[in-house]
């Protein structure tokens, strides 16, 4: 069973080859030729978030991500509410995660540390808290040993909350220092602060939020980090910001750009060697040179959208959208109709198609941006893109974390508290509490608090749980510097 313990070579592999991405678009990278585009079945009109009875129908879908072995060969892909294996077919129990509904980067998959099978999904969870919409931060894991090695969800392992915030509609990944595990990064709505949480074989390790930056009022768009991992981007409606990141503490460092002059951000990307960034409004696409000394300054306009008109009915209401860089080092952005509710009914060639920066690490207009340069063979997009970590970043070479040794500690400190009985009837008892006070609440996996009790100067205590529904719930434990979660099983 998994610990968790929340506290204070570029593409030299292959899992990112396969983009799969709605409306029904299958990309293959080998990284030499021209993109080959074909079929998935990952629709604009999938249902969403069932349990809260949103349904999909009029409204497109933004959130996608897929991943491959390590020989380029398509595993599954998920929209962060249903998981299709290889052979385009439902993952056995691989339907209703519980991702929110319409957001942009809002699911991710990382490779289990040290695991050749087992996968994480990562998503921005809808769920309610008494009276308050909340969105955590949630994971299932896929099992690529079940179904005859076409993958599978167990359910003791699915939709398992693990930051309980109001998080914006964005995460992102990046490798830790060590070149093992990852940090998976979120943020909040409304507010500055973000979340960071690392994953290690056997934990999931979350430092305290870090209050930095401006403070974001609605929803935020889009959230990336640079190819090397030690830059971070964040994009809200009116303003961006990047800042330094790092590896090693997973913390959010010294800020290197702030542009409040957008009126609503829509894409955020770093070149391939991290030296130029890039970020459009629905109508502008901008470069920033990040070496500059004051980067704002550089600011260079790219490409201006002649078809970012907002009259309705009007068939050049077409946004700049997301962005992500592919394997073959170039820089892919969607478009979308952006006019409600017709949005997933309007086919144009702005839409069946993506545009191109060819050469993202040359400055201004030598980069080669090309709109609509790559068709999509009769298919389109929604302004979605997969969200696509660097999975071949390695170790932080000659770094104060390029072992594994500080990350072992940290996780000797969570293997003390435990939970018993588990599986679990009347009472749980947990035991190697801090000595300290310790805040305890339990969990389940809809993200709702189903008890909560405060302890002090005790080392164990007992809750009953009688009363709770059968089922898997998470148990949080607060010190006031770290927090400790784990599961148990309520029969």
């Amino acid at each position: 069973m998994l610990n968790f313990f929340v506290a204070g070579n570029l593409f030299a592999q292959h899992r990112g080859d396969n983009w799969c991405l709605p409306d029904s678009v299958l990309i293959h990278f080998d990284g030499v030729n021209t993109p080959i585009v074909s079929t998935s079945v990952l629709k604009n009109t999938d249902t969403y978030n069932a349990a809260f009875g949103e349904i999909g129908t009029g409204v497109g879908q933004w959130s996608c991500t897929s991943i491959s072995d390590e020989s380029g060969q398509l595993l599954f892909y998920t929209n962060g509410f249903t998981v299709w294996n290889r052979n385009h077919q439902l993952m056995q129990n691989g339907d209703s995660l519980l991702l929110h509904k319409k957001i942009s980067d809002g699911v991710l998959i990382i490779p289990f540390p040290n695991h050749d099978s087992l996968y994480y999904i990562f998503y921005v969870n809808y769920s309610v808290t008494g009276q308050l919409n909340t969105e955590s931060i949630s994971y299932s894991i896929v099992n690529m040993n079940m179904d005859g090695g076409l993958g599978g969800i167990d359910s003791i392992n699915k939709n398992i909350s693990i930051i309980n915030d109001t998080i914006g509609y964005h995460i992102c990944a990046v490798k830790h220092g060590n070149g093992r595990d990852w940090w998976v990064v979120g943020h909040d709505r409304p507010g500055n602060n973000f979340f960071t949480a690392l994953i290690t074989p056997d934990s999931v390790i979350i430092k305290p939020s870090q209050n930095i930056g401006r403070r974001e009022e609605t929803s935020g768009i889009e959230m990336c980090i640079s190819n090397q991992g030690n830059k971070i981007a964040f994009g809200n409606w009116d303003f961006l910001q990047v800042f330094n990141f790092d590896r090693c503490s997973g913390e959010i460092g010294t800020e290197i750009l702030v542009d409040t002059t957008y009126n609503v951000i829509q894409g955020l990307s770093f070149s391939p060697d991290g030296s130029l960034f890039y970020a459009n409004s629905t109508s502008d696409l901008f470069q920033y040179n990040l070496n500059a000394p004051i980067p704002f300054q550089s600011k260079t306009l790219i490409w201006h959208n002649p078809y970012n008109q907002f009259s309705y009915p009007n068939d050049s209401a077409y946004a700049i959208g997301i962005h992500e860089l592919a394997p073959n080092g170039k820089i892919y952005i969607s478009s979308h109709y952006k006019v409600d509710p017709e949005m997933i009914l309007h086919f144009g060639f702005q839409n069946m198609s993506l545009s191109v920066i060819n050469k993202p690490d040359s400055l201004g207009l030598a980069c080669d941006f090309q709109p609509y340069s790559l068709n999509l063979a009769g298919h389109r997009t929604h302004g979605g893109l997969p969200n696509m970590p660097n999975y071949n970043l390695g170790a932080l070479e000659g770094g104060p974390c390029d072992t594994l040794t500080s990350i072992q500690n940290e996780i000797d400190k969570t293997n003390s508290i435990t939970i018993s009985p588990n599986p679990a009837t009347t009472k749980i008892k947990i035991t190697n509490l801090s000595p300290t006070e310790n805040q305890i609440s339990i969990i389940n996996l809809l993200g709702q608090q189903v008890k909560s009790i405060r302890v002090s100067h005790v080392q164990s205590t007992t809750i009953p749980v009688s009363d709770l529904p059968a089922g898997i719930y998470v148990v949080t434990i607060f010190d006031g510097e770290k927090m400790v979660c784990k599961k148990f099983v309520k029969e």
